[in-house]
């Protein structure tokens, strides 16, 4: 019970919550933090940055990590770019489109998965299959692992990965790059006797076993954003593997998961917009629908790609600007999209426009659910038949607003969550910093005290208890969630533990050497981070960038990220940490006190 949930780990920063960027420079629409103009690195924090960093106000924006590199093309697109050599000679390409599941109109359900699919299946200088395939051979990516995409929500990211210089070696996987809850997919059909055969040399490569791959990805990526065939005959063909992912997805544990969406996000278009989509559209999706999804959200204004690896970041926005910057800024269908917006991009990237579908919550309207306003009924969900027969059983068991069972024979355990939620949260100031550092105390003594309770147990009557504080683009709120499960006959059991402890926690605060655990907790492991910085490999520091884009929160290095906490720590009292325990389990209690479901 000594060390650092990674649940409160995620409070401090988001549930995807990182950082980075600052310092304009130049008078372009880029944003560079790693010109020989910056005297300061996060390498080497001397005494004078160490005093300005303690002398920061609960107002001031949080330090940026000075390794990113960012920018806009003049046609409004977006990228960001981290160099870092582990592991040494390899890089990681991801190219983000702000258009998902949530983009879809009615009848396009599950066609931005589709889309995803049918990338891969050719474009005008890779025209086939066999074409595409030996290409992410050469580059040492699986046809269905590295050359991977997933569709989300608010976006679909296609993720390729090659070394630096010349063909590779081994194939590396990148499948599970990212943990996403959105729907992970590429081709999988198997390579035939005929693609066995002596490779063609392909348009934009090399016979040469020292040739750069850098712009030779990028291509890849350009002609899969812009160029790609979608055409009827490859499509019909991929149908198949598009609806047996769909059959595959129909287990228990996704229907639960749709269950939890269309209960809490009843007021939210996610119920109805799960990215994989409807059976029955899937089975008649034709070329026109493809090609009007994709002439409408894939544009440059309207995506970002990022970088991270063994390259010079210098070197790196060159070859973005030569294989991008000609696109037209705009939907190829006449729409109006997004404004480039040069002058914002000059900006941090903490301080970027928000791109992509904003999920909006009818709850948050003011005197929303008020004044005998009735709360939105729940969808009906159709994504699988599964699905649909437990949504029909939870709808028909006694269930009222605030209150939804699920019972079937597949569910081996019993599971509770209380959650509410609120509007999406920010960290890129040093309050807030301060505010997620004191949310996870709080979250950090409740599990030191359940973790003492199944320690003293020699059959503890609850598997987990748990609880989090997050906030998510994904569904456009942030969470506040409190979780008990155990075996279904102790139940009763379970519950009344962990309501009791959060009960106890908040009508009597935390105790001074429980403040005193907490904190020296987090402060040694913040420690061990900083002595550790240079050790993380590029894949995490794509992730982390990624999702500093997508949160708007500040990514700091890690020595400046412990010099601040250690700051904050030090000024925080036993009283607020208390107090804001309270106000975070009330709902909780209050909400057990009324009791649900009859």
């Amino acid at each position: 019970g000594g060390g650092v949930p990674r649940r409160f780990l995620s409070s401090i920063f988001g549930k995807t919550k990182h950082a980075r960027a600052r310092n304009c420079i130049g008078e372009t629409s880029r944003f560079m933090a790693t010109t020989s103009s910056v005297v300061q690195t996060t390498d080497s924090l001397i005494d004078d940055a160490k005093k300005k960093l303690l002398a920061l106000k609960s107002t001031d924006e949080l330090p940026a990590h000075q390794g990113l590199t960012s920018g806009v093309l003049s046609n409004g697109l977006r990228y960001c770019i981290f160099p870092n050599k582990k592991p040494a000679g390899r890089f990681y390409v991801n190219l983000e489109v702000n258009a998902g599941s949530a983009d879809e109109e009615e009848h396009q359900r599950g066609l931005a998965h589709f889309l995803e699919h049918a990338l891969f299946l050719g474009t005008e200088k890779f025209p086939t299959q066999k074409d595409m395939k030996q290409l992410l051979r050469r580059l040492g990516m699986a046809y269905n692992a590295d050359a991977n995409a997933f569709t989300d929500f608010r976006s679909t990211v296609y993720t390729l990965s090659a070394p630096v210089r010349g063909r590779a070696a081994t194939v590396e996987s990148n499948a599970g790059l990212f943990g996403s809850g959105g729907v992970t997919t590429a081709p999988t059909e198997a390579v035939t006797g005929e693609e066995e055969e002596e490779e063609e040399v392909l348009p934009g490569t090399s016979e040469d076993d020292n040739a750069d791959n850098t712009v030779l990805v990028l291509d890849l990526l350009h002609e899969m954003a812009f160029k790609a065939l979608l055409q009827q005959k490859d499509i019909d063909m991929e149908r198949g593997a598009v609806l047996s992912e769909l059959k595959d997805r129909d287990s228990i544990s996704q229907r639960v998961a749709m269950e939890y969406y269309r209960f809490l996000h009843s007021d939210t278009v996610l119920p109805t917009r799960f990215p994989i989509g409807l059976e029955k559209l899937v089975k008649n999706f034709g070329a026109d629908d493809f090609a009007a999804f994709y002439n409408r959200h894939y544009y440059p204004s309207n995506m970002c790609v990022y970088v991270a690896g063994d390259v010079d970041a210098a070197d790196m926005e060159a070859k973005i600007q030569r294989v991008f910057g000609h696109q037209p800024a705009g939907p190829r269908d006449g729409a109006k999209g997004n404004d480039p917006d040069i002058l914002a991009h000059q900006a941090p990237v903490v301080k970027w426009p928000r791109r992509g579908k904003i999920i909006e919550h009818a709850s948050f309207r003011k005197g929303a659910l008020t004044d005998g306003e009735d709360v939105p009924a729940l969808a009906q969900s159709e994504g699988t038949s599964g699905a649909a027969a437990l949504a029909a059983s939870s709808d028909a068991a006694d269930n009222d607003a605030s209150y939804h069972a699920i019972s079937h024979q597949l569910l081996t355990e019993f599971s509770m969550s209380m959650c509410t939620k609120t509007e999406e949260s920010k960290t890129f100031q040093v309050g807030h910093l301060r505010q997620s550092l004191v949310d996870s105390l709080v979250g950090m003594v409740l599990d030191f005290r359940i973790n003492e309770i199944r320690l003293r147990s020699k059959d503890p009557i609850f598997n987990s208890i748990g609880w989090s504080f997050s906030s998510s683009p994904r569904e456009g709120c942030s969470m506040n969630s409190f979780s008990i499960s155990s075996q279904p006959k102790r139940w009763k059991e379970a519950l009344a533990l962990g309501l009791g402890e959060a009960a106890r926690l908040a009508a009597h605060g935390v105790t001074e050497g429980e403040m005193t655990q907490s904190v020296t907790t987090l402060n040694n492991y913040f420690a061990t981070q900083a002595v550790m910085k240079d050790s993380l490999e590029s894949s995490s520091w794509m992730r982390r960038v990624m999702d500093t884009v997508s949160n708007g929160d500040q990514m700091m290095s890690a020595d400046a990220k412990q010099i601040i906490l250690n700051q904050l720590s030090a000024g925080l009292t036993v009283e607020e940490v208390s107090a804001r325990a309270s106000e975070l389990f009330e709902p909780f209690l209050e909400l057990a006190a009324q009791g649900g479901g009859g």
